[in-house]
């Protein structure tokens, strides 16, 4: 296991830089992505499920695609996360029957996640995934918790990260939290999460502590809030490349009730003062017309961008859409399992 998940991190985003915060952005190349023609690339899957959310994608080592996301089964136990898979990208299969997910609500009173477990983000080292994803008590809290696998398909509970209630000295009246994003960055291994209620919604980060023990988030802090036409601002994907962090993050622009969500992207030197730049993925087309959110990018093996999208029109289903670029992101590779 390396210490970049497992040790405990005691340092913490400090120090300055006489960079300017913009330079060595090439907004261009952010939106030269194209949507596929195929979109949505991911249906609702079938039958009883109204609804699949994507959340994170991988590359196996046999080249099989792997896409770990949330989807509700009303009539078998709502809320839970499922794995899809294509040897080739196309014809998405699902994992699993109905009745067993890759994970589910513990239907335990008083555990954090007994009523269903959502918006999983999946990382592998040394063989081992580790699932960060979020635990639903009764449509009240959303709380951070922790999984294992060997394979990504079945997970092992490991217990509670983080509870929002902890957090009401940031944001008032927090009762969510949204997706989780790790970083390994040089000023150590960081960890970038949504904390708020329905209308508010801020990303927080902190060092990341030893995984199992005790409240290991340590000294969160609020680094990046709603500005001008953002209601609020959650779901963030966070990377460490030339000395900066890059973050795209989904933006909610509508009226209250309307969830008018897109993709945008923002980097920052040092982790707390963030430069905005832009749209990345617009709610411009039917599918998803209502909502662009939840992003996950990573490079293809021929060098391109894939950025995958939960995407949802007025119907009102979510579904999983897909867009490209063969553009310099960054200088450095994101690899496929990063």
């Amino acid at each position: 296991m390396s210490a970049g998940i497992l040790s405990l991190i005691g340092l913490v985003l400090t120090g300055t830089t006489t960079a300017a915060p913009s330079a060595g952005v090439d907004l261009e190349a952010w939106q030269a992505f194209e949507k596929s023609p195929l979109n949505p690339i991911i249906p609702a899957i079938t039958g009883e499920e109204n609804h699949f959310y994507a959340a994170s994608m991988m590359i196996g080592d046999d080249g099989e695609f792997l896409i770990w996301g949330k989807s509700e089964v009303h009539k078998v136990h709502g809320n839970s996360i499922w794995l899809v898979t294509t040897p080739n990208n196309l014809g998405w299969e699902r994992v699993g029957e109905p009745e067993n997910p890759v994970l589910k609500g513990t239907g335990v009173q008083g555990d954090f996640d007994s009523d269903g477990t959502v918006v999983p983000t999946v990382y592998r080292e040394d063989g081992t995934y580790y699932m960060f994803y979020l635990g639903n008590q009764r449509n009240q809290k959303f709380s951070l918790g922790w999984a294992t696998s060997q394979d990504g398909r079945s997970f092992k509970r490991r217990g509670l990260l983080a509870d929002p209630h902890d957090y009401r000295g940031h944001v008032p009246e927090a009762v969510w939290i949204s997706r989780a994003t790790l970083v390994r960055a040089e000023l150590g291994t960081i960890i970038f999460f949504g904390v708020g209620s329905d209308y508010d919604l801020r990303i927080l980060s902190s060092p990341l502590g030893p995984l199992g023990m005790p409240n290991p988030i340590l000294s969160p802090e609020v680094v990046f809030e709603a500005e001008g036409d953002e209601h609020r601002v959650f779901q963030p994907q966070v990377f460490w490349r030339n000395g900066r962090f890059w973050m795209l993050y989904t933006a909610d622009i509508g009226e209250k009730d309307r969830y008018d969500w897109e993709i945008r992207l923002a980097t920052s030197l040092d982790g707390k003062q963030w430069v905005r730049h832009g749209t990345v993925i617009a709610a411009d087309t039917a599918y998803d017309s209502r909502r662009a959110y939840t992003p996950w990018l990573m490079q293809r093996p021929d060098g391109c961008w894939w950025l995958y999208y939960s995407s949802m029109g007025w119907a009102g289903v979510a579904t999983v859409s897909l867009a490209t670029a063969c553009t310099n992101l960054f200088e450095e590779n994101i690899g496929a399992n990063s």
